[in-house]
């Protein structure tokens, strides 16, 4: 079988299943699975408005406190609440600070190590500075002797 076909047969039987429950609990309840359709799924006015008679209609009075509101608080229980202190608070962070403090290690042995590199490269480029303008002069000093052994020969001929 391939795959198609596995995933064919388990839809096939889940479907299977998923209907047979539901006939199960139509059955087992007794009831409809729908409601009726003459009962409508909003509730009539006469259910859902308070009376009159037991309400205030003065909405200043939810903005005014009565006796029971002023002292709600006061009625509340204490909580327990454990007492942080500076030196909880750096303990929980010693493991940050010597991680950081090791970072901060690596970091000074790195900047050292470049500031090592840099000082060779700059003593090697004021060396290599020197020998070429050693060479220059060679090489200026050739071209003048080349050049005047040129001119001899020319005057030879």
């Amino acid at each position: 079988m391939s795959e198609d076909d596995d995933r064919a047969a388990k839809t096939a039987r889940a479907k299977a299943l998923l209907n047979k429950q539901r006939r199960k609990k139509v059955a087992g309840s007794g009831a409809l699975a729908s409601p009726p359709p003459s009962r409508s799924f909003t509730p009539t006015l006469q259910e859902s408005a308070p009376s009159t008679e037991d309400t205030k209609n003065d909405v200043a009075d939810l903005f005014t406190p009565a006796d029971s509101d002023a002292n709600w608080i006061e009625s509340l229980s204490r909580a327990n609440v454990p007492h942080s202190t500076v030196s909880n608070a750096l303990s929980t962070n010693t493991p940050t600070s010597s991680f950081l403090s090791g970072q901060a290690e690596s970091l000074q042995s790195q900047v050292t190590s470049l500031q090592t590199t840099i000082a060779s490269v700059q003593s090697e480029n004021s060396s290599l500075r020197s020998s070429l303008s050693r060479l220059e002069a060679f090489e200026a000093g050739m071209h003048q002797s080349s050049a005047k052994e040129a001119r001899r020969r020319e005057e030879q001929t």
